[in-house]
């Protein structure tokens, strides 16, 4: 299970991504669909995010795991992007990498 900030990197990679896409469809004659798309992305991972940040406050490790994986299918559509984030992250801890 990761972190907090291991999460919140998921996070930020998936909101990237999304706007990366917004920008390559945005402004158009008909923007509009562009626009939804990107909110609906957004608001998926947003709900993805806070709830395993909220799910770790409550120490719920089973909600946690959850809204991790549902973050994580969210990402694996840019699986091939080079900034895709990689196993170590799932050792992410404030300090650093366990270990370090």
């Amino acid at each position: 299970m990761p972190s907090e900030v291991g999460a919140r990197v998921w996070y930020e990679f998936v909101c990237e991504r999304l706007a990366d896409e917004l920008g390559g469809r945005y402004p158009t004659v008909d923007s509009e669909p562009a626009v939804g798309d990107y909110r609906a992305g957004l608001g998926e991972a947003q709900a993805a995010h806070q709830g395993f940040v909220e799910a770790m406050h409550r120490d719920d490790q089973g909600a946690a795991q959850i809204a991790w994986q549902e973050l994580r299918d969210i990402a694996d559509r840019w699986r091939s992007h080079p900034d895709f984030p990689g196993p170590d992250l799932l050792r992410v801890r404030e300090g650093g990498v366990d270990g370090d």
